[in-house]
């Protein structure tokens, strides 16, 4: 059975000081990174640009996958968010009527403020944000207004396992039995009931190749159509990038007839399912593991 969700993206702005912008919702009076539903034809990054201009005034080039979340709406149903890091080159934010204030904070103030975003994953921002490039990226444009409408998406996750024990890092690669065949992928499947993105790429991973490995960082978030570029039903995919634990690949072998541990190098040359930009955010986040 298919787990759907709508989804949700957002970005939480860092200034040069290294002070973060969260919002302050109505009704629960939290504070959060801005954030909102993705409008129909938008993907994670788009839309994620486009609330936080519409919120904030700001506009905030996403520059890496801070963290993923999967959960229970109001009123029923599941939401799944991606929310992305970026440098904020102005603080002069407009916040919308959908909020009640603003502020730059560190990340201890952020821990003392009520917050959907648990004291765990609060602090796993620190990471992220010291290794946060200095260099500002040029501003994106101005987004178009979003059409009516949510997103609704099928779920799905997997992991780049990495091997850093050798004089380059290497990422495990899997061959497909089944169409496309012979494409190079990484562990991954869909989401079940009860599941979010980690504990998925975590069992499909220890399915795929009896590796059981701890999904870390992600840096890798997609909408696309689901069997196909013009399906209208949606899939939403995550990736994350786990160590290699230790122990022989022992593969599922239905699904894949071949397994390599691949240098950059190596990967590129191979056909995947990445484009040559996600190529280079995995390999530079590989090279910040």
């Amino acid at each position: 059975m298919a787990v759907k969700a709508d989804l949700v993206s957002g970005i939480l702005p860092v200034r040069s000081d290294g002070r973060m912008l969260l919002l302050q919702r109505p009704g629960t009076e939290t504070w959060e990174p801005p954030a909102g539903r993705l409008a129909p034809g938008e993907g994670f990054a788009y839309g994620a640009v486009r609330e936080v201009y519409e919120e904030t005034g700001l506009l905030v080039a996403p520059q890496r996958l801070l963290a993923t979340w999967v959960g229970e709406r109001p009123g029923g149903g599941l939401l799944a968010s991606a929310t992305f890091i970026g440098r904020a080159g102005r603080d002069d934010v407009r916040i919308s009527h959908e909020h009640l204030g603003y502020r730059w904070v560190t990340l201890d103030e952020w821990l003392e403020l009520p917050s959907w975003w648990s004291r765990e994953n609060i602090l796993r921002v620190a990471g992220p944000v010291s290794a946060l490039s200095t260099e500002l990226l040029p501003e994106p444009p101005v987004p178009e207004p979003p059409r009516p409408g949510v997103v609704n998406a099928n779920l799905g996750a997997g992991t780049v396992v990495v091997d850093v024990s050798g004089r380059e890092p290497r990422a495990l690669l899997l061959r497909r039995r089944k169409p496309p065949v012979g494409l190079w992928e990484n562990p991954g499947g869909m989401l079940e009931p009860g599941e979010d993105f980690v504990r998925c790429a975590r069992r499909e991973t220890l399915e795929e190749t009896g590796l059981d490995v701890e999904p870390g960082a992600p840096w890798w978030a997609r909408v696309e159509g689901w069997r196909a570029p013009d399906d209208p039903e949606l899939y939403a995919g995550v990736g994350f990038l786990a160590r290699h634990p230790g122990g022989e690949v022992r593969l599922e072998d239905s699904a894949h007839d071949r397994y390599l541990w691949a240098t950059e190098t190596e990967w590129r040359t191979l056909r995947t399912w990445y484009t040559s930009g996600e190529s280079d955010a995995l390999w530079r986040a590989v090279k910040e593991t």
